[in-house]
């Protein structure tokens, strides 16, 4: 199975494969190859010990995502895990909560533009508004 997604006007391809399809993936969950523009994600084999594997996918999905981020954006050879080329506390911590940080951002900035609505439709300067 294999689907394209948009990192930073890039067109990436992801990939859910199995180990025997790359060989890659029998030392990892996932990779992302930043010379091929992939995202690998393993497909976890029929006798797994993961109790949930659909939430595993997920996991690794957003964390070699991350990764892709940070080659597009020039950070690629950037950080303390010079033989993979990031720092895999910061993807993953990333990884786990990047649909939060989204939404939190997304909410803030639905705030913002309802308050600038308010204060250009009525006329209102910043010092009209209420403190909550």
């Amino acid at each position: 199975m294999k689907f394209t997604i948009e990192i930073m006007g890039k067109e990436w391809t992801v990939k859910l494969l199995t180990e025997k399809e790359d060989e890659r993936l029998k030392e990892c969950a996932g990779f992302t190859d930043w010379t091929r523009r992939d995202i690998v994600v393993g497909r976890p084999p029929k006798e797994t010990t993961v109790g949930d594997t659909d939430t595993m996918l997920r996991k690794v999905l957003r964390h070699e995502i991350i990764h892709a981020f940070l080659f597009e954006c020039g950070l690629g050879d950037d950080w303390t895990h010079p033989e993979m080329g990031h720092d895999e506390t910061m993807v993953d911590w990333l990884a786990y909560h990047v649909h939060t940080i989204s939404t939190i951002c997304g909410n803030a900035e639905g705030e913002l533009m309802m308050w600038l609505l308010e204060e250009r439709k009525y006329g209102r300067t910043e010092t009209d508004h209420e403190e909550p």
